[in-house]
């Protein structure tokens, strides 16, 4: 069950990071992960979720 929650919402943030990019004109190259609170840039998915979960408390 948490696999299939875990997936859920890594697809929710994905679907949201590219919805984002698209509506603001961002550019962002693949393989880079850019927070949208403080404009942070991150090289890996699990450092991404870190920050979040450090910097703005974030799930």
């Amino acid at each position: 069950m948490r696999a299939g929650w875990r997936k859920l919402v890594r697809r929710y943030h994905l679907w949201c990071a590219r919805e984002d990019v698209l509506f603001s004109g961002l550019q962002t190259p693949a393989g880079l992960w850019v927070c949208d609170l403080c404009r942070s840039v991150v090289l890996s998915p699990v450092l991404f979720r870190g920050h979040l979960a450090i910097a703005h408390q974030v799930a």
